[in-house]
């Protein structure tokens, strides 16, 4: 990593899928992600998602969603990095904030996670 960021300039930003499911429309419970038809089932609800979003180029992504991101153990894997993947984009579409809190620790030292928001911080 070092050796990569005295190269170029890198951001680092870390997404808690758990927490886009939510800004999506995927429930939290009631499904599991480590079953393929459930998997096929919540994709579903990444298609309004992308609907709203016609700039995108999401040819490759229907099949991924139609297969339950595949039927082998990193389907799990693929699921929640699109998913990760959908709400990095909304915070630099900027239809979502960056969600940092205003604490200065966090801000300066331990970061926070792109575009999550907890209404218990301040």
């Amino acid at each position: 990593m070092a050796e990569l960021a005295n190269r170029k300039p890198v951001i680092l930003a870390e997404t808690y899928p758990g927490d886009v499911y939510r800004q999506i429309g995927i429930p939290r419970s009631g499904w599991s992600k480590r079953r393929q038809a459930d998997r096929t089932r919540m994709g579903q609800s990444i298609l309004p998602w992308l609907a709203a979003r016609p700039n995108l180029d999401t040819g490759l992504l229907q099949p991924f969603i139609d297969d339950g991101f595949g039927s082998d153990k990193s389907g799990e894997d693929r699921f929640d990095a699109v998913v990760g993947l959908l709400g990095m984009l909304d915070v630099v579409d900027r239809r979502r904030g960056e969600g940092i809190p205003a604490i200065d620790a966090i801000q300066k030292w331990e970061g926070w996670i792109l575009g999550h928001h907890r209404d218990d911080v301040t």
